[in-house]
This record gives structure tokens, sequence and C-alpha cells, in this order.
């Protein structure tokens, strides 16, 4: 599931942000972002990708 990757990956961003040079990081930031909202804003027909989504999408 590419939402579920997409998390994962933010997860681990978050934890190396402060290792990352600041141009990096924000543009990492930027694409998790990104990718996210694009994830979030499709059509869900699983009931468990449409919790995620819903909860992604409130924060």
């Amino acid at each position: 599931m590419q939402l579920q990757r997409t998390l994962q990956e933010a997860i681990v961003l978050g934890k190396v942000r402060e290792a990352l040079p600041e141009s990096l990081s924000e543009e990492a930031d930027a694409e998790v972002r990104q990718t996210v909202r694009a994830l979030v804003s499709g059509d869900f027909s699983d009931e468990e990708n449409l919790k995620l989504a819903k909860h992604v999408h409130k924060h």
C-alpha cells in the first residue's frame, strides 16, 4: 500500500531530519506532504484504507 509506505518514509524522515542539510530536509518534507495529499484525496474502496485516509487528512 503506497500510503502506508509513504507514512513510514515520513517517520524515518522525522528521525533523521536534524542530520540532513536544511534544503534537503525541506525538499523531502514537501515531497512527502504532496504525496500524502495526493493519496488521501483519492477514491477509496477498501474500508481500512478509507479510515486511514480520513485520519491522515485530519492531520
